[in-house]
């Protein structure tokens, strides 16, 4: 057995190791190719395996691949490209499935023997096959331990390998902080030297790439960390002497990252905002399409960003953001702190506030589970939520906003648990309350926790209903709160919530949101937003009445799709096959670890507690799951604590107290008022200077219809595009052409404006931005200018003199003529 553990541990290590890509293979073939599925300009290439490989070995085309391919020596990319795209023709792109290799030629490019192509791509291990290693070897120390202890040989084991035990536990998190380290030094590197993105200096070295390919398993590794933890600690409850050597190895932890816990949280959570777009890394789990490259907000998240800029200017928030009055505000506080950063960019500013206000609440959130179930549940309480949020840290989304809530409610949650007080159980719900009216998902939820609030925290009749009553006015006060800001900073007309009669009436169609919105685009067209909610509202209605089975089938398949998607999604942070079936087989690990906690280190408020949330999400998970996994990223977070418990042992050292408050409910109660004043008053006191701003500069003159005012300085997003041999010394964000091209043909750009790569690939350096009209408001434009546009950073406005618009063109995407400075 012991042999075998040992072996198994190796191989363990050695499966590890392929994940930093060290097995590399190389395949090369000749033209002409196969063409895929008769596709004029997309062909096939179909890589070698053998049926061992098919058992073992990981070649799928999900975020894991990282297969390169060369046509002639040249690159092709992007990688990962859908294959309708490719087979469009015109591009570079590719894309892996399986062991098939689908890719596009230019039409330039002739498909003939001329051509040779070669990939490279890393081998490594299922998913699933990991998983099943590593819960064997498990298994096998679990089994050596009971072994020994049956034999009365576990003490004797316990002396020999505790010290090793502990000094690896401690010196893992040692190699974690001091890595930390050096990554925050090399910020300050970055600042010395005038780096405009200096916590991307070091992720831009060749020597660092697999730094970047590790970024996105970050959340995994702290999960599969606290699972061995957890596993030690369970042996102690057989040996003292294991016991008291894991548990002087856990306060020693605890102890270590209550100091060093924000720190490395803030530098981890920096690692993922740099990783992708900020380094040059166009990658296919970073949400280009909603942050460009990490740095120019685009749809949605455009929306949201400029509703801040543009409230200053106009009086009023757009209708997108007014839809979301509790997140505009929330997101107007972030943009108007986000001029201290980096003032020359309130866009990244804004983001680098957003991280650094998660990584203070996360860190935070942590402690209070770990003081609450054990070191290991915390550690992977912060592997989960790094695992949710890492691809929302550079959008502008409201997801991110209601995780920075959810993270609040925890802290307060986990305060009611301790002290079974309901007033912190109603201070946790009203920052619930503002996470779901922030990013709307769960709502159900908060009538269950309403009720668990009354059942949980009061015995008789009366004090059940004076505890609801005291809920209700919780979300009374959130509501009205909601209200006031839209009647203040919203156009009129514009109904908070109201986008979601599209889900109502595609959930009645058997679809998602944007079922209706095709069905009914004409109709729609002509009616105010409160008209566009009730005729939706009445053909869902009517399609519930002629086919009742549809509705029924789809909330059915909701049902399904999230249970079997909440491994994976906790776990991991996404859905794939792979990640689908390892989850599910990881988490049978965590069974003994639930039961335990639930029965021994939780009380009946907190057992109610979780039987409410679940049962809650997966009904309000029943209705909007179509509309995507990320509407539930608030109940979501509070998951991820349900899943810490899992991480718990009879033997694991706990601090909980549960007679002392860390903070009284009526501070909770007066900071939240704080918030409110503070997000009722930043857009008033926004617009007083902004207008005291546009009065010193004058009037800007007449302008034609081809000329936009372009307001300047930091609230210009974008960055610079260069040739591929171009030094990026500008001292603003650049980005080579080929990675342009990349992000272009990723997020399907052209598909939308129509082509316009060939237009520009001679035109290097010019300027890819966004902004704010000083003329026009909502508008949603992006813009290839001249290089000064983003180089000259003292301009308060710009006149832009654009290339008239073609027709059949978007009016979204404009080629700027000439750009004049406005004094």
């Amino acid at each position: 057995m012991q042999w075998g553990m040992w072996l198994l541990l190796a191989i363990l290590t050695a499966a590890l190791s392929l994940e930093f890509g060290l097995w590399k293979e190389s395949e090369s073939f000749r033209g002409p190719f196969r063409s895929d599925r008769g596709a004029l300009r997309s062909y096939v290439l179909q890589l070698r395996r053998v049926k061992l490989d098919e058992i073992l070995l990981d070649k799928k085309a999900d975020e894991r691949s990282d297969l390169r391919l060369w046509i002639n020596g040249e690159p092709w990319g992007p990688p990962h490209t859908p294959r309708d795209v490719m087979g469009e023709g015109g591009t570079r792109a590719f894309s892996h499935r399986g062991n098939w290799v689908y890719f596009a030629l230019p039409d330039e490019i002739t498909n003939s023997s001329d051509l040779e192509a070669t990939v490279t791509y890393s081998v490594k291990l299922r998913a699933k096959v990991l998983i099943a290693i590593g819960l064997v070897a498990a298994t096998l120390i679990w089994m050596r331990g009971f072994v020994a202890y049956r034999a009365g040989k576990l003490s004797r084991f316990a002396a020999q390998w505790r010290c090793a035990v502990g000094g690896i536990l401690y010196g893992a998190s040692w190699v974690v902080i001091g890595t930390s380290a050096f990554y925050a030094g090399s910020i300050v590197y970055g600042f010395v030297i005038g780096d405009p993105l200096p916590t991307a200096t070091l992720l831009r070295h060749p020597s660092f790439e697999w730094l970047v390919a590790l970024e996105p398993f970050v959340g995994i590794g702290l999960l599969a960390f606290a699972g061995l933890g957890v596993l030690l600690a369970r042996i102690g409850a057989w040996e003292p002497t294991w016991r008291d050597s894991m548990q002087q190895t856990e306060r020693a932890l605890s102890r270590l990252w209550y100091w060093c816990g924000l720190p490395v949280i803030l530098c981890v959570l920096l690692l993922a905002m740099s990783s992708g777009g900020w380094s040059g890394h166009i990658r296919l789990m970073d949400r280009n399409y909603v942050s460009l490259a990490g740095q120019i907000p685009y749809s949605d998240a455009n929306n949201y960003f400029t509703a801040a800029l543009e409230q200053t200017i106009f009086g009023e928030w757009n209708a997108q953001a007014a839809r979301r009055p509790l997140a505009a505000a929330f997101r107007q506080v972030t943009v108007w702190a986000g001029q201290i950063p980096f003032g020359w960019n309130i866009y990244l500013s804004t983001l680098l506030v957003q991280v650094g206000l998660i990584a203070v609440l996360l860190a935070v959130a942590a402690r209070c589970i770990l003081e609450m179930y054990g070191i290991w549940a915390g550690i992977a309480f912060t592997g989960a939520i790094y695992a949710l949020g890492r691809e929302y840290l550079l959008t502008t989304m409201t997801e991110p906003l209601g995780l920075a809530w959810a993270l609040v409610a925890i802290v307060a949650f986990g305060e009611a648990f301790r002290l079974r007080s309901p007033p912190h159980a109603l201070v946790a719900l009203a920052a619930l309350t503002l996470a779901l009216w922030t990013r709307m998902g769960s709502l159900l939820t908060l009538p269950f926790l309403a009720l668990w609030i009354a059942f949980a925290f009061a015995r008789s009749w009366s004090g059940r209903a004076r505890l609801f009553f005291l809920a209700c006015v919780v979300f009374i006060a959130v509501i009205a709160l909601n209200t006031l800001l839209a009647l203040s900073y919203g156009p009129p007309g514009v109904l908070t919530g109201g986008n979601f009669a599209y889900t109502v009436c595609g959930l009645a169609h058997g679809a998602s949101w944007d079922a209706c919105y095709n069905s009914y685009k004409v109709q729609l067209s002509s009616l105010t937003e409160q008209e566009q909610a009730w005729f939706l509202l009445a053909k869902a209605w009517e399609s519930f009445r002629q086919h009742p089975g549809v509705l029924f089938e789809a909330v059915l398949t909701n049902l399904r799709q999230f249970i079997a998607e909440s491994a994976p999604t906790l776990m991991t942070g996404g859905v794939t096959e792979n990640r689908l079936k390892a989850s599910w087989l990881a988490s049978l690990a965590l069974v003994p670890g639930f039961a335990y906690a639930l029965k021994n280190r939780t009380s009946y408020p907190e057992r109610s507690f979780w039987l409410s949330l679940l049962v809650s999400a997966a009904l309000s998970a029943a209705i909007i799951l179509k509309d995507g996994r990320r509407a539930m990223l608030v109940t979501d977070a509070l998951m991820a604590w349900f899943l810490a418990l899992g991480f718990t042992a009879p033997a694991v050292v706990t601090q909980r107290d549960d007679s002392v408050a860390r903070w009284r409910s009526q501070t909770g109660l007066a900071v939240l008022a704080a918030i409110a004043a503070i997000f009722f008053l930043v857009p008033s006191f926004s617009r007083a200077l902004s207008e005291r701003e546009i009065a010193s500069h004058g009037a800007v003159g007449p302008f034609t219809e081809n000329e936009h005012i372009l307001l300047g300085g930091g609230r210009i997003s974008g960055f610079l595009v260069i040739a591929d041999e171009a030094d990026a010394s500008s001292g603003v964000p650049a980005l080579p052409w080929s990675k342009f091209v990349d992000l272009i043909e990723m997020t399907r750009l052209e598909d939308e404006f129509g082509p316009f790569l060939k237009d520009l690939s001679d035109k290097t350096p010019f300027a890819f931005v966004t902004g704010v009209l000083l003329t026009k408001r909502w508008q949603q434009l992006l813009y290839i200018a001249p290089a000064e546009v983003i180089e000259q950073r003292d301009a308060w406005a710009w006149r832009l003199t654009l290339v008239p618009g073609q027709p059949n063109s978007s009016p979204l995407f404009r080629r700027v003529l000439t750009a004049e400075k406005v004094p």
